[in-house]
């Protein structure tokens, strides 16, 4: 089958980076063997073209000007940099004093880094007690690339392993209906807001967060019922029921699988807006849309700050194109420290 016939079975991602592989050459040859002629002239004189381009525009971008950055330049200059960063192993003895003074060159960025993760964690409890209804938080990763077995296969198979990519997304929102409830039993260390506004209305001023301690308790001569609430100082205060809204988070898992092993922006705006299509096309037991019945209107993205397939000019741009594409009055991405955040959701 010729490419011009692969081109038209391949999606629209897979069929630009085909292009782009096969006209690497004007010859006609393939990527395996552009590589395997790296010493020829020309693609000498190409290589110190590009490094001389891809430097000028890195200049440009550190005086603050626009990033003018093509796609394909973009995930090759993320792909040097990670070559570049490459981990070696070497065994030395000594005393450990020696040890110390070899240290403390390199825990000044490990300080910075702590540092933001403090911050950054400080920040994710804040936004978690002081959201509201009508935002849906969406914290996505890659994880490891899984290994497919299979259940019968011949023996020079076992030495080979087929992998898909899994790109992992949990969404989550405060229920509109156990917000707007003014009666009904609160248990022990639920999560409430103190003197909340109804969802969809503006801001409550002098609301806060707080944790339920007690029991109902009814005061003598009293017509409703009371709860302890302690709040974010740990002050206790006495609040009617019908003051108390109670947060209810309502989590979805999403799960994008695919064959392709490359984790880049291409992949995660496929999946990220396949997951916002399922949420609104969900329907609830009054058979509105989820998305209608609990007043989704302002994204909250989150995740590490990988450049090759997050923290990049062409998934920020996706990401602001999506205000009316995707029906929102706002859209925000938190970008938390590497490393951190991966782990199982409840």
């Amino acid at each position: 089958m010729s490419w011009e016939e692969n081109l038209e079975v391949l999606t629209q991602r897979n069929a630009v980076i085909t292009l782009h592989v096969s006209n690497m050459k004007e010859d006609g040859e393939s990527y395996a063997e552009a590589k395997e002629a790296k010493d020829t002239d020309d693609v000498r004189q190409n290589y110190a073209y590009r490094t001389k381009e891809k430097k000028r525009k890195s200049k440009k971008n550190k005086r603050g000007r626009r990033a003018t950055t093509s796609y394909s330049d973009e995930d090759l200059l993320w792909a040097n940099e990670k070559a570049r960063k490459e981990l070696f192993l070497q065994s030395r003895s000594g005393t450990l004093f020696a040890f110390l003074d070899e240290l403390e060159p390199h825990l000044g960025k490990y300080m910075l880094h702590r540092s933001t993760l403090s911050r950054q964690k400080e920040a994710s409890v804040v936004f978690d007690r002081e959201r509201r209804p009508g935002i849906v938080s969406l914290d996505i990763d890659f994880a490891e690339n899984l290994d497919i077995e299979e259940a019968m296969k011949v023996q020079s198979e076992h030495w080979s392993s087929n992998q898909c990519t899994l790109f992992m997304m949990i969404a989550q929102f405060l229920d509109v209906n156990e917000w707007n409830k003014k009666e009904g039993l609160l248990d022990i260390s639920a999560h409430v807001t103190v003197k909340g506004e109804e969802a969809g209305s503006a801001r409550a001023v002098g609301s806060f967060w707080g944790k339920v301690t007690s029991r109902p308790h009814r005061a003598p001569g009293a017509l409703v019922d009371t709860y302890f609430v302690e709040d974010a100082k740990g002050e206790l205060h006495q609040i009617s029921r019908s003051d108390l809204r109670h947060r209810v988070f309502v989590k979805q898992a999403h799960a994008g699988v695919t064959g392709d092993k490359n984790h880049d922006s291409y992949s995660m705006r496929h999946f990220v807006a396949a997951a916002v299509k399922h949420l609104k096309d969900q329907r609830g037991c009054d058979a509105r849309s989820i998305w209608t019945s609990q007043l989704l209107t302002v994204l909250c993205v989150h995740s590490d700050n990988a450049a090759q397939h997050f923290k990049s000019s062409k998934s920020l741009h996706w990401l602001s194109k999506q205000i009316e594409g995707m029906g929102y009055k706002s859209v925000l991405w938190d970008f938390g420290p590497p490393g951190h955040g991966k782990g199982e959701w409840v």
